[in-house]
């Protein structure tokens, strides 16, 4: 059941970063495409981009697979090199 307070309660900026990395992590155990990558790249992008002043070309976003030692198998990482030209005042 939805209550009404979930309808009009604006989420934080926390909450769509998980959402964001829950749909990341599904997409990349299923074969991560470009199109993903470049719409992660892009709201990189968007939202640095407020806060300072971002070398867009030299961006870089990649989705690597890493052993990790509590799981068996290797877990997906997200990787972005994201040159910063100058802090925003």
């Amino acid at each position: 059941m939805i209550h009404i307070a979930e309808i009009f309660t604006r989420k934080n900026s926390g909450e769509i970063a998980r959402q964001r990395l829950k749909f990341l992590l599904v997409s990349d155990r299923a074969g991560c495409s470009p199109e993903l990558l470049e719409m992660i790249r892009n709201d990189f992008l968007h939202t640095l981009s407020r806060y300072v002043e971002i070398d867009a070309g030299d961006l870089t976003v990649c989705v690597l697979r890493n052993a990790s030692d509590g799981y068996k198998g290797k877990l997906p990482a997200l990787y972005a090199s994201i040159p910063i030209r100058d802090l925003r005042k």
